[in-house]
């Protein structure tokens, strides 16, 4: 069971001291469940539930320029959201604790799962800890390796950026593809051509003849059936795969016994009616947007997928608050475990 203490607290300062972020985002613990890893997801949110101010989120992702993220920091992907008020004269300067918790989940992770659009808007995604504090808490005091597995579920994978996007050309990150049946090979086929337009040689086609399961520097695509329930949303559509025995294969064929989502609201959505997550965090900052961008675009949100599932009074699932912390005037940060009713 989940149990935060302090339950409810404020970090000390914006560049929350890793005893602080250790103390509210273990999961020392907890249990994993016997047929799939821990999960959990990781978001950021105004007041009326945006993520974004744009319909896709690479287009707004800002760098993070501080004392304690140093340029030479932030060379892969290191974004912090749009939405987080860093401009703001009182907001901006704490902005900073919600990027340190961002980097947090990477630390206790096994692994941390994309999907397809997120890879498609960032070309620089990675989930591991930019910090040098985190990174040497998750490699000397949980004894993890560097990185945590890095897996993208698309329906897609043959259409992926090979040649340039960070998840295949970086020899430091272990990389699984989850993908269709038929999209398996043309996949491994476009993974491989690559080479010679560009992808860096020190990367290459994960064989279970060469490498143990997770090698850094290595790619496996793998297939799954499609889901069971498939519904009308990018998440979840006929052609994508079934979650539930994805997330089983990982626990018990690659030992992932901890994994962080992040996903747009749709997937996150998604695995919440398919009671696949544990816990969501997320960050509450506080002002509103609207939902559609400047040209008219809907901005993306974290619940509102228009093909969830509804509930009653007696079947919602309940978000229980297991800690939650402040910063400054304009930020929450909540860890909310999910009790299952349907």
């Amino acid at each position: 069971m989940v149990k935060v203490i302090p339950r409810l607290s404020e970090f000390s300062a914006a560049n929350v001291p890793i005893e602080e972020l250790d103390a509210f985002y273990t999961i020392a613990n907890v249990a994993a469940p016997e047929d799939r890893p821990y999960v959990w997801s990781n978001s950021m949110t105004t007041l009326d539930g945006f993520m974004h101010y744009n319909s896709t989120s690479s287009a707004s992702s800002i760098q993070h320029s501080s004392v304690s993220t140093p340029k030479s920091e932030l060379e892969h992907g290191s974004v912090e959201s749009d939405i987080a008020l860093k401009k703001h004269p009182q907001a901006g300067p704490y902005s900073l604790a919600d990027y340190r918790l961002l980097n947090a989940g990477w630390v206790y992770a096994d692994a941390v799962l994309s999907s397809g659009p997120c890879l498609r808007t960032d070309p620089l995604l990675r989930h591991v800890p930019i910090f040098k504090d985190m990174q040497q808490h998750r490699t000397k005091v949980l004894n993890k390796p560097f990185a945590p597995l890095h897996i993208a579920v698309t329906s897609k994978a043959s259409t992926l950026s090979f040649s340039t996007h960070s998840f295949f050309n970086s020899p430091d990150l272990p990389v699984l593809v989850v993908t269709h049946e038929l999209d398996v090979q043309p996949s491994i086929d476009a993974f491989i051509a690559s080479k010679s337009t560009g992808g860096n040689p020190d990367t290459c086609l994960w064989s279970p003849a060469l490498h143990e399961p997770n090698t850094p520097g290595t790619v496996r695509f793998l297939s799954f059936p499609p889901s069971p329930t498939p519904s009308t949303s990018s998440a979840s559509s006929p052609a994508s795969v079934d979650l539930s025995q994805l997330l089983h294969f990982l626990k018990h064929e690659l030992r992932i016994n901890s994994l962080e989502i992040d996903a747009g609201g749709s997937m996150i959505r998604n695995m919440i009616d398919l009671k696949l997550i544990d816990e969501l965090r997320w960050t509450q900052v506080g002002h509103v947007i609207g939902g559609t961008d400047a040209l008219g675009n809907p901005r993306p949100s974290l619940f509102n997928s228009p093909s969830a599932d509804s509930y009653t009074a007696n079947t919602s699932p309940v978000f229980r608050m297991a800690g939650i912390r402040a910063i400054g005037e304009h930020f929450l940060f909540l860890r909310t475990v999910l009790e299952y009713r349907h």
